[in-house]
């Protein structure tokens, strides 16, 4: 190939992918790449139109390509990295992020992501200094924001004024924006001014939604569509009773609202002598859900549950990585499974699911005071209102079904009688109960990917019915919707 053909089909690959026309622009890439498999700029697009179409499996092909053919090419190191944090090969990205790190050191993103990981594992200190070194590199809300939620103290030695001047700015892109607005409400709810920490979220949420129309996307999803869907009475195809189709997992699932107590129930039954695997938020049930949704006509309101099965079965498999035949158990805490129960209960009819509630009003507040970046709709606060009001349909709808294999915990009644509550949980997923699992906050293999993951390292402290009083006249209107609603 020349070069003046391969500029000319580079470009023109290029204009498809700004276009967002991925598949044309795969298919030009493919091209230069079966003449030239060596062009590196070609795999680096290709790469990244394969993450856009969630295609794991090639993604990592075409970043360990790219990273063959140019060792020093930090940013493939970091992607690999984040790819493999993502399916919870830890120490796989823990080495990535080393190495590019090793490639360029003031490659602030790398060093923030192995901060974020180490925090993630419990080491606070060494997530803490990693997130100064980043600070030294490259000064940004969102690494202020995350040595604060930390040691809360730090917000003492920034400079607000500058945080201020950020907020203010034209220069800063919308999410950085979106944290220094953030970091401003922390401060007035450390002295007590709510309204000004409300009005501060505000805008920092309204900043994160706007700063990717992904984000707008997802919220439209979980949120309108999911709901219409799901919350239906809809109909099944039955399960082909084939020997390649039968499966030996029985997973817990830990489903709920996010901070209603689903990474306290999760570490708990993790922390049985038996160690039970804990695949955290796997996204394996909605993922698979989602791509019948993309490839499937749903006619008639009809699901396809062999199409579905087999996809969560192989994307299962690829974290369990097991041949036995033997039953495994294992945990997943991926918050959207409430809308798919009755396709979980299906699929997998010896399964145990918790479900994790407490007050709808505290719930709503502690979703908005916090920033949620995995999760959009999060980000408005009547799409949390319409959560709420969906999961509360959810569970009016379970308990008519008097379902033997769902239990529903109480956070208060958890956090208040953690002993009794946990023994009921244990006994529920017939797992053998000791008092070690109250030590949870002790163990140096715990891995939490939620905004919990700081908390959770503290043992259990009953519950404070009063710590959302005073935002009850502020967010008077929606405190009347969600008090309406039963708990």
């Amino acid at each position: 190939m020349s070069d003046n053909l391969a500029k000319k089909l580079f470009s023109k690959g290029l204009a498809f992918f700004k276009k967002k026309k991925y598949d044309e622009a795969a298919r030009i890439f493919n091209e230069i790449l079966k003449i030239n498999p060596k062009n590196v700029n070609s795999l680096i697009v290709l790469s990244q139109i394969y993450k856009i179409k969630n295609n794991n499996t090639e993604y990592e092909i075409l970043l360990k390509k790219i990273i063959k053919l140019d060792e020093n090419n930090y940013q493939s190191l970091n992607n690999l990295a984040l790819l493999y944090k993502e399916n919870n090969f830890i120490e796989k990205a823990e080495f990535y992020f080393k190495k590019a790190i090793e490639k360029n050191s003031n490659y602030a993103k790398a060093v923030f992501n192995l901060a974020l990981l180490y925090e993630e594992k419990g080491n606070l200190k060494d997530a803490e200094d990693l997130y100064k070194k980043a600070l030294k590199i490259e000064i940004l809300p969102s690494i202020y924001f995350n040595i604060i939620r930390i040691d809360q103290n730090y917000i003492d030695k920034i400079n607000l004024d500058q945080i201020k001047y950020i907020c203010e700015s034209n220069e800063n892109n919308l999410k950085e924006k979106a944290y220094a607005y953030f970091i401003l409400a922390i401060k007035e709810r450390r002295e007590k001014n709510i309204e000004n920490e409300i009005k501060y979220l505000e805008l920092g949420h309204q900043l994160f939604m706007n700063s990717d129309e992904i984000y707008l996307k997802s919220n439209n999803y979980w949120i309108d569509k999911i709901p219409k869907i799901f919350l239906k009475k809809l109909k099944y195809s039955k399960i082909q009773k084939k020997k390649n189709n039968v499966t030996n997992l029985n997973p817990i699932f830990v489903v709920g609202l996010p901070r209603s107590g689903t990474t306290l129930v999760e570490s708990l039954i993790s922390s049985q002598k038996k160690k039970i695997k804990n695949y955290g938020e796997t996204s394996v049930i909605p993922k698979s859900v989602g791509n019948f949704l993309l490839t499937k006509y749903l006619n008639d309101n009809k699901i396809n549950l062999n199409f579905i099965k087999k996809n969560i079965i192989a994307e299962y498999n690829k974290f369990i990585n097991s041949n036995t035949n033997t039953p495994i158990t294992f945990i997943d805490k991926t918050l959207e499974n409430i809308f798919f129960l009755d396709i979980i209960q299906k699929i997998f009819p010896k399964s145990k699911i918790i479900i994790c509630k407490r007050d709808y009003f505290h719930n709503f507040v502690a979703i908005f005071q916090q920033c949620l970046a995995g999760l959009p709709w999060t980000h408005n606060k009547d799409s949390v209102l319409k959560y709420i009001i969906n999961f509360n349909l959810i569970l009016r709808k379970i308990r008519k079904l008097r379902c033997n294999n769902i239990l529903c915990v109480n956070l208060s009644e958890l956090t208040n009688s953690p002993v009794m509550s946990s023994k009921k949980i244990f006994k529920f997923c017939n797992l053998k109960w000791d008092k070690s699992v109250l030590k949870f906050y002790e163990r140096d293999d715990l891995f939490i990917k939620t905004a919990s993951n700081i908390q959770i390292r503290k043992r259990i402290f009953k519950y404070d019915s009063l710590k959302f009083k005073e935002y009850e006249k502020p967010l008077r209107k929606y405190f009347r919707k969600i008090n309406i609603l039963k708990n």
